[in-house]
């Protein structure tokens, strides 16, 4: 396509021992081996212990098929949060700071679209630059997971996003605790870190494949 404009014709048939020698297609592979997930799934343990490959869960293929199925915006939307998901783990151990934000922004993704009061309850007015970001941030979970929030886990999800605005003016600019890479940082702040981060990714993780399932 970089020499310019092609045509491409349909055929009926064509040559099957081409996915061997390009895709590198087993013949002899058995089938799939799936493992059985309750959701919400929020475990992360999804090897198998005897031979320490991994398994695809049971519901693989439907929601496989589901989510190409869905329209255009859905699956866009999806597909980004996915990215950012990806882009959390790509950076877990490095830039834990990094990671939790693109969590957040992984849900963020999945509300953009959603429509807010507007109405600001201390000016007791309307105010076209009110978002409600938090409040969506809250409402995802609420949606997929559970209605309404447990107190203990509302307050988790209001506190790291809380601190979504400190990583990105402060951790990216390698200041004080929320320093991006892990070095100099005190045992303690570092485990507080890491324990904020693995919770979210769980929490988002099976939030994403709930919402998914339910449209």
């Amino acid at each position: 396509m970089r020499f310019g404009p092609s045509t491409h014709h349909l055929v009926e048939d064509f040559e099957e021992s081409i996915l061997e020698t390009t895709f590198h297609v087993d013949r002899k592979a058995k089938d799939c081996e799936f493992f059985h997930v309750e959701r919400p799934s929020f475990s992360l343990s999804i090897s198998s212990k005897d031979s320490g490959s991994w398994k695809l869960p049971s519901d693989f293929p439907y929601l496989t098929k589901k989510l190409f199925s869905l329209k255009k915006e859905e699956r866009e939307k999806f597909l980004n949060a996915c990215f950012s998901h990806q882009f959390a783990l790509e950076n877990w151990m490095p830039y834990p700071t990094v990671s939790i934000l693109s969590l957040v922004s992984a849900v963020e993704s999945m509300m953009a679209d959603e429509y807010t009061s507007g109405f600001c309850k201390d000016a007791n007015k309307p105010c076209p630059l009110k978002k409600d970001v938090m409040k969506k941030f809250r409402v995802f979970f609420e949606r997929n997971l559970q209605y309404p929030l447990p107190k203990e886990l509302r307050n988790f999800l209001n506190r790291v996003y809380s601190k979504r605005s400190t990583y990105v003016h402060i951790a990216l600019l390698g200041e004080g605790e929320a320093r991006g890479i892990q070095f100099g940082y005190k045992s303690e702040e570092v485990r507080r870190l890491n324990d904020e981060q693995r919770n979210l990714e769980k929490l988002v993780n099976a939030a994403l494949m709930e919402w998914i399932q339910r449209i």
